[in-house]
């Protein structure tokens, strides 16, 4: 994210001192940088320039994961792993504010409040009961989408979780692990798998509207992934290894 410190003679929907999220493709690791201006749009004054610098990663993908595979209606249940992420955050919110119940799945016992706090209808644990305590909280409803940040067995727990013609999406893989699915969730249950990259050639088009959509989530508060800490580009070292620990970090080329 940055501050518009100039624009060119034609350019009329953006202005000097806006704060703009940078297009898809601006190398943006600088303090100055040109942008076209057609792709550009004012964010709100009241999001937070911190939130607002992860809007083009996750809000966009949390955004697509939702629309692109299944309809889903009010009061639908979807299901997750790697439940406590930045990225798992936000589905959870986007989710909760289209009426769509959700269901997330963590590796660790310390990663359920995390869950919890951002808004996560059912958070079970990882292990060989989750699926029965995920179908006991959701009174064993029919849940049409799954979505998998890890690969390895937790892809399987989503999988004996979906229901009949549902939709499997992995889109990281966290575990390093190859996705594992039954055969008899694919035959049985006829299971659609995905695979998702945000910079397909596909998604490109729907990036602005997905951004400026995540606008309003930032600007409202809803959007609020946690950041454990900011760095300056001196510091990318420190920054980097941060990082490497699974916390959100920053980097502040203003200072």
């Amino acid at each position: 994210v940055g501050i518009i410190v100039e624009t060119g003679s034609g350019v009329h929907h953006v202005n000097v001192g806006d704060r703009v999220v940078l297009p898809f493709g601006t190398y943006a690791w600088a303090e100055f940088v040109k942008a076209p201006a057609e792709k550009l749009f004012a964010l709100s004054p009241a999001s937070d320039p911190r939130q607002a610098a992860m809007a083009s990663i996750n809000p966009p993908t949390a955004i697509l994961l939702l629309n692109e595979y299944v309809r889903l209606q009010q009061g639908d249940w979807i299901v997750l792993n790697a439940g406590n992420s930045s990225v798992a955050n936000t589905i959870i919110t986007v989710a909760k504010s289209r009426g769509i119940k959700t269901a997330a799945i963590v590796r660790r016992a310390e990663a359920v409040e995390t869950a919890k706090q951002a808004g996560a209808d059912v958070v079970v644990v990882e292990s060989p009961t989750a699926v029965q305590e995920v179908k006991e909280a959701t009174g064993g409803a029919t849940i049409k989408l799954g979505l998998d940040a890890v690969g390895g067995q937790s892809s399987a727990i989503l999988a004996q979780l979906l229901g009949q013609g549902s939709h499997l999406v992995a889109y990281a893989v966290l575990s390093g692990q190859p996705m594992v699915v039954s055969q008899v969730d694919l035959i049985v249950k006829r299971l659609n798998v995905h695979g998702f990259w945000m910079y397909l050639s596909e998604y490109l088009p729907k990036l602005d509207a997905a951004v400026r959509e995540a606008d309003s989530f930032i600007a409202s508060g809803s959007i609020n992934v946690p950041i454990a800490a900011t760095y300056s580009l001196h510091a990318i070292s420190e920054a980097v290894e941060h990082a490497i620990r699974g916390e959100k970090v920053l980097l502040d080329f203003t200072v």
